[in-house]
């Protein structure tokens, strides 16, 4: 499969069918995801071309960029914020984002919306709305604006630990719609994401439920294990296909933090039978970061 958009001088995304998601007659149910910036999203058509050779693609998505799609966006936000924003006279780390900020890094953001959800350590519950309601969030930047606006408000926000995370998730790119620190000094002493302002941790037992970010740092090493983990966590077959064909879980990660979160709210939750679960299906390496906490941070 390739990924082709017309009058844009590119050669074409190259993307794989996940064969567990063919029916019996071959019709793709669901694709791999893959990240494109460039350009926007916008109607989609789907041909056959001629299959040659072996190797070559048997279907083509081609992709048609809307210009006033993106504009119309754009023009939202000025409708949401019509007057200009007056600049903070100083910006120091607990200097909260404006609306001109949000509004430029969630375009960036983008389809990563709820990776940094999780590293905000936002509830999954709120993640769950914001995927679920197409009606209110139906672009990634309007699920990626909630998500800022939710850590803005936060009683711990702080611009340091969200460079942190926007650096985790290689969105450095985002960092550049942010206003500059008065006082740039204050990162190097402090240290990026040791706030001063964060809450203080609780101690670790063995029935403290994984936060969000744990949950999106051991899905990203679960991948394809998901529903080997799920069965050894004993997360009912009848969750586990919900899951397997809701497209909005549509990739091994969102579907492994699903299982999770299912694990997370059991009766008979313990950060060591997790631990186990992890060693009897092979991934030695997880078992630390849950008995530990580590990925709390």
């Amino acid at each position: 499969m390739s990924l082709h958009f017309p009058g844009f001088e590119r050669p074409p995304f190259p993307f794989q069918i996940d064969q567990p998601q063919l029916d019996s007659a071959g019709f793709v149910i669901d694709f791999k995801e893959i990240a494109v910036r460039s350009p926007a999203n916008g109607k989609v058509k789907i041909s056959k071309t001629a299959h040659l050779h072996e190797n070559e693609a048997l279907w083509i998505l081609y992709v048609h960029e809307e210009n006033e799609d993106v504009q119309a966006e754009v023009a939202a936000d000025f409708e949401q914020h019509p007057s200009p924003e007056t600049p903070p006279e100083v910006v120091n780390r607990t200097t909260k984002l404006t609306k001109k900020e949000i509004a430029q890094m969630s375009r960036e953001v983008g389809i990563y919306w709820d990776n940094l959800a999780a590293l905000m350590d936002m509830p999954y519950p709120d993640h769950e709305e914001i995927r679920y309601n197409s009606v209110k969030y139906s672009t990634y930047s309007s699920k990626a604006r909630q998500v800022l606006e939710f850590f803005n408000d936060s009683e711990c926000f702080d611009r340091n630990t969200l460079v942190k995370y926007l650096k985790e998730l290689k969105l450095n790119n985002v960092k550049k719609k942010m206003l500059a620190m008065d006082d740039e000094s204050e990162s190097e002493e402090m240290g990026i994401g040791e706030t001063a302002t964060s809450q203080p941790e609780m101690e670790l037992q063995d029935d403290t439920p994984l936060s969000s970010r744990e949950m999106y740092r051991l899905s990203r090493h679960i991948v394809a294990d998901w529903n080997r983990l799920a069965a050894v966590l004993d997360v009912a077959t009848g969750d586990r296909d919900e899951v397997r064909y809701n497209g909005v879980y549509h990739t091994s990660h969102s579907r492994g933090e699903k299982m999770l979160s299912i694990f997370n709210n059991m009766e008979d939750f313990s950060r060591r039978k997790l631990a186990e679960c992890f060693e009897e299906i092979g991934q030695l390496e997880l078992k630390d970061p849950v008995i530990t906490g580590e990925w709390r941070k």
